[in-house]
């Protein structure tokens, strides 16, 4: 075997800290300029810092390039000026710098400049003004003396009269909201810390060898104890948010649950209004209907779940022109109070957004469909990919592909996020938008961009272009996986087989049609992303082995650590953020797109994150493009039309091509829907999992197709994360069944991803073992209500209970015959020890009925500690249902 890809195969697996040559001597690359990459104990190789590039005869010494030599970067209206590592674009008079530092844009043509100018004037000599507003540039021939702007003021905006800045903005001279620097005041305490603005909030980081705490505000060195949780009161993410936060409230029981109100007849209805909270209005209102159970009693059952207190605040006042040649950028937002953006009385759009740029417009770059390509295209994505992979640089192909995994260009970890986080989405954005940035500069066609493999469409094949070994009678630059090792060459070898895992294409689309086009709301942003996550498996693993865990992947689309140095990654991912932009699309059509900190982040989320650059693309040192420099946070990754001049050909009919147009979603919320959610924690290898309707004793390889529910595939990781959302599966066939009737589903765990019947089992991975049992989550026709019904598993503690800080409230009830035992104890320590001694300390929750077999409770969102007062039972799980009201 190739003695390159032995090295591989063994850092695949493998994390090397120790021994890591980078170490000694820094490897022997350029200490000042460069960088050095380890990849295992005996492997590493050298690259130069963006800006810099290898004397030519030298070996790892590095110099600078002079970008303004190479290709004027800066276009017209401006000069190019080089710097140490990179360069500067300084405007004519009369021109500002545009949002992504790549253009001169005439101010008059900016909608919001309030400084006109009015003539340019001599500077004199060593006299420059304390705010300069326009880039200082040369006289008109570039070649005499500096020249500055004169300005007159115009008058203030007037929208500031009856309007305010969002939060973590603050009005500026002319009336619109800009950043504010939070870092001024020093929010991070103590030594060895550093506080980092962001766009509408900031966050601390400490120095090498230091740990954050958990409130994110202050740093811990070796061998001191770091607490496991921030004390709740200084909980500053959930306190800004409005929430008030609550760990020891006493829940609200909901007398005569299981009983018919006093004369109702069967099918009568009854109301119940509760408030949980300080104020008298009715929080809820629960409406129940008369109706017979599993025996002849006559019981009440669940009929809907709402309430009446959300509402609208005012739209916040216009933010600055983020000015671009595209159109430009400026956005407000409002939030919705006691509830969330789209739902109820919250429905409409959230934010809103309008060009600010009035001057020509750039023509933007087009993703197409990868199918509908010209033969003069795709020779052109040809020659240019050979020509990208052939750059060893900072702008080239291994630079761009490394950002996913190895060689861990963070700290020595993949800079992918994880976790059913929307950042997933936001993060896979900047990295597209990574690649096209580089492979564009080889392309003749300016205005082409990433092509796109729709694996919607039939036959459910990779497109040519990515795959057949030929092109043109040459190698086809798509069709094979290309690692360096190191500058001693290269290893190139086509690790894909010729036989396409089919049933990983259809987990994709299952997942698309099945639940993320059911997710298309702006307050389930966060649940869709975990839905085209998990749909964008599929197509990885489908290229890689026929879906089985063979030596032939472990270097493949199908591997985290090497799934983007395969070319054809980049047109599986302009597939996946085209569904985000149709997500987008839809609700911009139906009036109801909103992309705010309230939509875009978890309460438990920092609110920094919202704006906080993303790495390794917001990393000065390892990219060297301005565009993505600029626009690679999660702010700005929405708006990616008016930021980076990007469009999709089509976005029409679900992403399905015009012939497949009878495959249509029904609408969120006009039926009931049955989900199983699973959290998962990550493994490093790729699995899937069979849902089974459980009968108690049948075993998992022993489960028949005909009791299966649904499956998900899962894609191997080294990262350490578990996901803050349940990934979700839809149940498409299910006997209608109340809350009350107990259905267990039985999580079967297989390496063999083609098998639904009797499969062999993972055995000896503790990771997967360990997991909690899935739940049923139920979604209630027409009400803003979401259901979940917890088995927790066996083995497993009850959960540190987060109870739904997105809801405004919420029904709990408990069932099983443990129910009496639940206690509600103070402080996240206590519920590490499961002392649940009653006292001072802990207290009954107090939901059963009287006959003492389980009941309901409503309560006030918040973070609860629950254990079971039996210390031997609290780590054997609990059942509950919890019912989310989300306005």
């Amino acid at each position: 075997m190739n003695e390159l890809l032995v090295v591989i195969l063994a850092i695949a697996s493998t994390h090397y800290v120790a021994a890591d040559p980078c170490n000694v001597n820094f490897g022997g690359c350029d200490q000042t300029n460069g960088l050095c990459w380890g990849t295992g104990q005996d492997t590493h190789y050298c690259t130069c810092k963006a800006g810099f590039q290898e004397m030519s005869g030298s070996r790892h010494t590095c110099e600078d390039v002079n970008e303004c030599q190479v290709n004027n970067p800066c276009g017209p209206n401006a000069i190019c000026r080089n710097t140490v590592g990179s360069f500067m674009c300084e405007c004519r008079c009369g021109y500002v710098l545009d949002y992504t530092r790549t253009r001169c844009l005439n101010a008059t043509q900016i909608t919001d400049m309030c400084t006109i100018p009015s003539k340019c004037e001599p500077v004199r000599k060593g006299v420059f003004p304390r705010r300069v507003d326009f880039d200082t540039t040369n006289s008109a021939n570039y070649k005499t003396s500096y020249r500055l702007w004169k300005f007159a003021r115009k008058p203030v905006n007037t929208d500031t009269l009856t309007c305010s800045c969002e939060e973590g903005f603050v009005f500026n001279i002319c009336g619109y909201c800009e950043d504010k620097d939070e870092c001024l005041g020093n929010p991070c305490t103590g030594e060895n810390i550093e506080c980092v603005n962001t766009e509408g909030s900031y966050y601390c980081q400490c120095n090498a060898g230091y740990t954050l705490g958990p409130c994110g505000t202050k740093c811990y060195g070796p061998g001191e104890s770091v607490p496991a949780q921030c004390n709740p009161s200084n909980l500053g993410s959930l306190i800004s948010a409005g929430l008030a936060f609550r760990t020891y409230v006493r829940p609200v029981l909901i007398k005569d649950y299981r009983k018919c109100a006093s004369g109702r007849r069967i099918g009568e209805t009854s109301i119940q209004r509760l408030s949980v909270d300080s104020n008298p209005v009715p929080d809820i209102v629960v409406t129940w209907v008369c109706g017979t159970g599993s025996s002849s009693a006559q019981k009440s059952i669940l009929k809907s779940y709402a309430g009446g207190e959300a509402s609208w605040e005012p739209w916040s006042c216009w933010t600055v022109c983020k000015a671009t040649c595209w159109g430009g950028l400026q956005t407000r937002m409002r939030k919705c109070k006691n509830g969330l953006p789209g739902v109820g009385k919250c429905n409409g759009p959230g934010s809103q957004k309008r060009s600010c740029y009035t001057g020509t417009r750039c023509p933007m770059r087009t993703r197409k469909d990868i199918t509908n390509l010209t033969a003069t295209e795709q020779n052109d994505f040809n020659q240019a990919m050979r020509r990208y992979k052939a750059d060893n640089s900072t702008t080239g192909f291994h630079n761009a592909a490394s950002a996913h995994g190895w060689p861990r260009q963070c700290n020595r970890q993949s800079c992918l996020p994880g976790g059913a986080n929307l950042e997933f989405l936001a993060w896979h954005r900047s990295m597209l938008l990574n690649f096209e940035e580089g492979l564009s500069r080889y392309l003749r066609d300016k205005e082409l961009g990433i092509p796109y493999w729709n694996w919607l469409a039939f036959p459910q094949v990779p497109p040519a272009l990515g795959w057949n070994n030929v092109a043109k009678s040459m190698e086809n630059p798509f069709a094979n996986t290309t690692v360096l090792i190191d500058r001693a060459g290269t290893m190139k070898t086509n690790q894909r087989d010729t036989t396409i895992y089919r049933e990983g294409l259809s987990d994709a689309e299952n997942s698309w049609k099945g639940i993320a086009l059911r997710k298309i709301e702006p307050h389930l942003w966060h649940e869709f992303a975990e839905s085209v996550e998990s749909g964008h498996n599929g197509p990885l693993i489908s290229v890689c082995g026929n879906g089985k865990n063979t030596q032939k992947c472990r270097i493949s689309l199908g591997k985290l650590d090497f799934a983007a140095f395969d070319p054809l990654f980049m047109f599986h991912h302009s597939q996946v953020d085209r569904q985000w932009a149709i997500a987008q699309k839809k609700l911009e059509d139906a009036g109801n797109e909103s992309w705010t900190v309230q939509s875009a982040i978890r309460l438990t989320e920092p609110a920094s994150n919202f704006g906080r650059r993303q790495m390794p693309f917001g990393n000065y040192t390892i990219n060297p493009f301005p565009k993505v420099q600029a626009v690679n946070t999660m702010r700005d990754s929405y708006y990616y039309r008016e930021l980076t001049g990007v469009r999709y050909d089509d976005l029409s009919n679900d992403g399905y091509p015009g012939s497949r147009s009878t495959i249509k979603s029904t609408k969120y919320g006009e039926t009931e829907r049955l989900f199983i959610g699973h959290y998962f924690q990550s493994d490093g290898i790729n699995y899937y999992v069979n849902y089974y309707e459980d009968d108690g004793a049948t075993p998992c390889n022993r489960m028949p197709s005909a009791r299966r529910l649904g499956g998900a595939l899962r894609l191997g990781t080294d990262n350490q994360f578990q996901i803050g959302v349940p990934h979700l599966t839809l149940i498409t066939d299910w006997k209608r069944r109340s809350l009350d009737t107990d259905m267990s589903i039985k999580a079967c765990y297989t390496t063999d991803l083609d098998c639904r019947e009797d499969c062999s089992e993972i055995r000896g991975r503790e990771q997967i073992n360990s997991m909690p049992s899935p739940m049923l989550i139920y979604y209630m026709p027409n009400a803003p209500v979401e259901i979940y019904k917890f088995d927790w598993s066996v083995g497993r503690r009850m959960p540190n209970w987060y109870v739904n800080l997105n809801a405004k409230s919420q029904w709990l009830y408990f069932y099983g015959n443990r129910a009496n035992d639940i206690v509600q104890v103070r402080n996240y320590d206590q519920y590490l020890r499961c002392d649940g001694r009653l006292g001072s300390k802990a207290r009954l929750v107090a939901c059963t009925n009287a006959n003492g077999d389980g009941g309901a409770c409503a309560l006030p969102c918040g973070i609860y500690y629950l254990v079971d007062r039996n210390r031997t039972n609290c780590k054997r799980g609990l059942k509950m249902i919890v019912v989310s009201r989300i306005s």
